[in-house]
């Protein structure tokens, strides 16, 4: 369960072009020729439009001449109006033409002008960016300030530029870095003893090691100190523009579509508070100061693979859209992670979290691996919600876990974890499918009120201390086998739907089931109750089997009852039973069951069920005698009413 499913990196699913050193508007194609009109179509347009006037007035002539000289002149003149009007639609034509040609002409000069324009925007962008990049390899640190500006500048004049922009400020956050220590202090010379003359010249050979030059130490402390506050500068620069304001009051500085590669880099105390990122890759990044992501959001991956908070981590409110991976993350002091919104794949696995740790609120939308994680401090996921598989194998609290009120919809893998603080909560948790195998518990363990919705498993699982399961509700099997309850184990107004095997287990303390309710098969196969067991009004409904089974102490069924088949079968009781007001629905089955009959030992009498006495190791009956055992044995057929007591100077 602990292997992870492939996970795309924090940049493929972007649909953002190749990062580049600039941005260049994509080259034009060259504009088609126009036609030109030659010399030969002029000429023979003008000999058609000739031959079209001719060819009509002989028409008209020859339809509508009456051979008098009125009708030829009217025909004449309408063939010279339909020719006019030819050569006129011809000349408008040509017009038309000319009229176009000249607003292409206009057209393609507004498009060179542009061209122009740009090509010089283009230049002056280049020589912008190549001089600022010139001064961020300066030596003196107010050169390299203002390169981080005139970049600013660049970016917030150029929106196709701000994606490069922001890579190279990430590459040089990326440089290597030594953040600087305390101002050095001119260590003195080495004291001597007041010595005499002669001791003074044998000492003489025996210089001290020169100390440091204190000019040249405290001239190195200034120029790392410059290059921190030139850092600062620029992730201040970096995270100022994708701080998004809200819907009502956008902030106008705002960068959208940013994606930040910051692997490996070693950054100051950081506010992100209210960014929008789309992804963004903190990979064995180190922050030296506390760091506030309340209120981000990741639109794709978020990648903080062995990151190291030295700081207060603050993640409240932060929404993650895709994956969060915080594999190997190291947090020095306190992480909160209260309310945050995880939709897809979440891993914390091997993560170390040094101090408190805070969970409260969470929504895990998909899987959660905290696998092998370490928690030094006090953990607390209350009230949060797993949607997937919340996995918790081999991790280890070292203080307090609180689990209150939380909801695995799936199921909780808690198997072979660890909790050695002084408490232990999962009161009211939904644990759907819990695994809690060879799971070890300190101190004050808690499960009252919890549901488990599903199958249910504390095989092997050990605990160290008290262990409460009031009011838990089991609505699947529940497997119990070879775990160790070392200190006392209350089940009282337990539910148990599901068939429950306490197979192997080993009750150091005192348990009770008061007023449990088994509604299936429960078996209680070699299980051993060093300090009593009570069973007082809990009710069976499905079969019962005590195999094996050996109670050291008090053994009760004070008004219990029975639905089913009730089986004793090689039991031991070492101390009274009652079975007073017990109610069987059909006769118990009892075969090989020993009963202590040291009365000075056991200091009262026992009440045994209905049809059975007690009788000596040969089927005698029995007389007290100090330090025997007898066996529990079906009453004989002459006691109708079948409850045997024994004499008040023996076991009953």
């Amino acid at each position: 369960m602990d292997t992870l499913p492939p996970s795309p990196g924090p940049f493929e699913p972007s649909a953002q072009p190749p990062m580049s050193v600039l941005v260049y508007r994509q080259q034009a194609d060259p504009p088609r020729e126009l036609p030109v009109l030659s010399n030969r179509a002029i000429g023979w347009a003008a000999t058609a439009l000739i031959v079209l006037g001719a060819g009509v007035a002989v028409a008209l002539l020859v339809a509508f001449g009456d051979g008098g000289h009125s009708g030829r002149l009217e025909a004449i003149k309408t063939a010279g109006t339909i020719v006019l009007g030819t050569g006129g639609a011809a000349a408008l034509w040509l017009t038309a033409r000319r009229q176009r040609t000249s607003e292409l002409s206009l057209n393609q000069a507004h498009a060179a002008h542009a061209t122009t324009i740009a090509d010089a925007e283009a230049r002056r962008i280049t020589d912008l960016y190549g001089k600022a990049a010139d001064q961020l390899g300066s030596a003196q640190a107010p050169v390299r300030l203002a390169g981080l500006y005139a970049l600013e500048r660049l970016a917030q004049d150029n929106p196709a530029q701000r994606q490069t922009i922001v890579d190279l400020l990430c590459a040089y956050l990326r440089m290597p870095y030594r953040p600087p220590q305390r101002e050095p202090v001119r260590r003195p010379g080495v004291p001597r003893p007041l010595l005499n003359s002669h001791a003074r010249q044998r000492a003489s050979v025996r210089l001290a090691p020169p100390a440091p030059r204190a000019d040249a130490l405290t001239a190195e402390y200034a120029e790392a100190e410059q290059e921190r506050q030139v850092r600062r500068t620029a992730q201040t620069i970096l995270f100022r523009h994708l701080k998004f304001g809200t819907k009502d009051e956008p902030v106008e500085t705002f960068w959208p579509d940013i994606n930040l590669d910051l692997t490996g880099a070693v950054l100051g105390p950081a506010n992100l508070i209210g960014c929008r990122i789309v992804a963004a890759d903190f990979t064995d990044a180190t922050f030296t100061g506390d760091v506030w992501f309340n209120d981000v959001r990741f639109r794709l991956n978020a990648v903080f693979t062995g990151a190291r908070f030295t700081g207060v981590a603050q993640f409240a409110n932060t929404r993650f859209d895709h994956e969060a991976d915080f594999r190997r993350a190291t947090f020095d002091k306190a992480a909160r992670f209260a309310d945050v919104d995880f939709r897809g794949n979440t891993t914390f696995k091997q993560a170390a979290f040094r101090s408190e740790a805070v969970f409260t609120g969470a929504t895990f939308a998909a899987d959660a691996w905290f696998a092998e994680a370490g928690f030094g401090g006090e953990v607390n996921f209350g009230k949060a919600r797993f949607a997937g598989l919340g996995v918790f194998a081999h991790t280890r609290f070292a203080a307090n876990a609180y689990f209150a009120h939380t909801h695995f919809d799936i199921g909780a893998d808690f198997g072979e974890a660890r909790f050695d603080g002084a408490f232990t909560g999962f009161v009211a948790a939904n644990l759907g499918s819990a695994r809690f195998h060879a799971t070890e518990f300190g101190r004050n363990i808690e499960f009252s009120g919890a549901l488990f919705a599903e199958d249910t498993t504390f095989a092997m699982a050990r605990f160290d201390a008290g262990v409460e399961f009031t009011r838990a509700r089991f609505h699947g099997t529940a497997h119990f086998g070879g775990a160790r309850f070392t200190k006392p184990a209350v089940f009282e107004e337990a539910v148990f739907v599901g068939d429950t095997r306490f197979y192997d287990c080993r009750f150091d303390g005192l348990t009770t089931f008061e007023r449990a309710r088994f509604e299936a098969n429960v078996w209680f196969e070699s299980a051993e109750f060093a300090d009593g067991a009570g069973f007082t009004k809990t009710v069976f409904r499905g079969e019962v089997k005590f195999l094996n089974t050996r109670f050291g102490d008090v053994c009760g069924f004070f008004q219990a009852r029975f639905e089913d088949d009730i089986v004793f079968s090689w039991i031991r009781f070492g101390g009274p039973v009652s079975f007073t007001g017990t109610d069987f629905a059909r006769p118990p089955r009892i075969k090989t069951v020993w009963v202590r009959a040291d009365v000075r030992k056991i200091g009262s009498g026992s009440v045994w069920p209905p049809g059975t006495e007690v009788r000596d190791v040969c089927e005698r009956p029995y007389v007290a005698s100090e330090g025997e055992w007898g066996t529990l044995v079906l009453a004989p057929p002459d006691d109708p009413a079948g409850y045997q007591q024994a004499p008040e100077n023996s076991s009953r």
